[in-house]
């Protein structure tokens, strides 16, 4: 049996409560000569000593174990095909002492799949453990990453990667960046354990990544109630953290305000808490806005550094709008903070309305178009900012949504109600008016194309130009 040692992991580096020796560096040392791939023993549970202590969770007999047979911890279950560390992370989590103990006997079954494809790095971002347990096991990965130098198998990205897990159980902030700070540390041209975090846009490059659920979108699943029913006040906070944080990464300019301090801990059902964690996810692609000559000049939010006015800032309904993984109450909140950012245009020269309608979602395309052009926050004391907008802008929307194939009931007939004048205008690029245009595309059923027909017959003559 081939096996590594780990020897950069000490016991001694912690105390027996777990708590790191701060006079010592760290407890890891990498090996600079890399790490010979291990191989390892397939016996049924019961069979293995280590494998019996860390299922029952007996932790000083095995520390014990791991001193004295450290090869056990190159075994695997028969049934699930899990390591001691697979094991000891179940449940409870694993305590630190244990963790240490574990990889220093065998640090290369951190990135060892089960028959789950679960890796320890798995368990313990659903199960939990502490932070400081979930930085040693992060940086043990990224580490062996880097010692294997290409040679082996790394976990390969899958629909549920440890942050969607521990986004599943509404871990704290600081898990959850700890699990994203791998992003920029793992040396593979794909991170597993972070490979998407819910805040991707639906153009993004790594089409290889579609198959990986989102965790911004599980973080919010059935927890969403905790951002209904804002008060002015609550909306007032909302705002500046989401100005502030998209803009410089965290929640003010220095970090300090909205962060909870060292000994508070986090109240998993605080709006403030949750909000600050969606704003995690969604600071990895941000798009931005002109701001209004007419803005206020004193509002703090809108100015630089240097304190002169901000010519862009960051556009939240730009930016939920945009999401691969659609995320509809996300937006909802996005609108009732920000609602003059529905009529602007972003970075890529889109409105909300247009990134919703490219994206094409399947099943939440119909709610996000009803939620953008229904706005429950009036805009510039105006009941709907669609009654004001241009027919220009009508009639890009419409275009757009008859290539996408919106259907007239999925929202079509809402956007066209906007101003009725479009059914009667033509395009500019084809000339077309909108039913001679549904009528050009295979996108279009025939159903939309007779409801357009119907509601303005006259089309078959000569439209109207602007």
């Amino acid at each position: 049996m081939k096996f590594c040692c780990g020897s950069g992991v000490d016991v001694g580096d912690f105390d027996f409560l777990g708590r790191h020796n701060r006079n010592k560096k760290h407890c890891l040392t990498i090996d600079l000569d890399g790490m010979m791939v291990p191989s390892y023993d397939v016996v049924p549970r019961a069979t293995c000593r280590l494998l019996t202590l860390a299922w029952q969770r007996q932790w000083q007999e095995l520390v014990v174990r791991c001193k004295e047979s450290p090869e056990e911890a190159f075994v695997k279950t028969e049934h699930s095909g899990r390591t001691a560390l697979h094991l000891a992370t179940f449940n409870e989590g694993c305590p630190m002492e244990i963790a240490v103990a574990l990889l220093r006997a065998n640090r290369h079954a951190i990135i060892v799949e089960d028959f789950h494809f679960y890796t320890p790095l798995h368990n313990l971002g659903f199960f939990s453990g502490g932070d400081k347990v979930m930085q040693l096991f992060c940086d043990t990965a990224m580490m062996v990453e880097q010692e294997l130098h290409g040679k082996g198998k790394l976990p390969t990205p899958s629909r549920t990667s440890p942050l969607y897990l521990a986004a599943k159980r509404n871990a704290p902030t600081s898990t959850l960046r700890i699990l994203m700070q791998t992003r920029s540390q793992s040396v593979s041209s794909i991170n597993w354990i972070a490979p998407i975090v819910g805040g991707e846009s639906y153009f993004d490059p790594q089409q290889s990544l579609d198959k990986c659920s989102s965790p911004l979108e599980i973080l919010l699943r059935g927890r969403a109630s905790c951002l209904n029913g804002l008060t002015p006040t609550k909306k007032d906070t909302m705002r500046r953290m989401a100005l502030q944080y998209l803009s410089y990464g965290n929640y003010d300019k220095d970090g300090s305000n909205y962060a909870l301090s060292e000994n508070q801990e986090e109240d998993e059902t605080d709006t403030l808490v949750m909000w600050g964690k969606c704003l995690l996810f969604l600071s990895e692609n941000v798009r931005t806005t002109t701001l209004d000559d007419d803005a206020d000049d004193d509002e703090d939010d809108y100015k630089a550094e240097d304190g002169n006015k901000r010519k862009e800032i960051p556009s939240l309904v730009h930016t939920v709008a945009s999401l691969k993984v659609p995320v509809p109450v996300l937006l909802q909140v996005a609108m009732d903070l920000f609602p003059d950012q529905v009529t602007r245009l972003d970075d890529t020269d889109n409105y909300p309305l247009g990134h919703i309608l490219r994206a094409n979602h399947p099943y939440a395309t119909p709610q996000l178009v009803h939620i953008i052009l229904h706005p429950t926050t009036e805009i510039n004391n105006s009941p709907s900012s669609f009654r004001r907008a241009t027919l220009s802008y009508v009639r890009n929307c419409v275009i757009l949504a008859l290539e996408n194939g919106l259907s007239w009931g999925d929202g079509l007939q809402d956007i066209i109600m906007t101003n009725s004048d479009v059914l009667c205008t033509s395009d500019t690029t084809t000339g077309l008016v909108p039913a001679l245009f549904a009528a050009s595309t295979t996108a279009v059923t025939l159903d939309t194309l007779f409801l357009l027909l119907l509601a303005e017959p006259q089309v078959v003559g000569k439209p109207r130009d602007i």
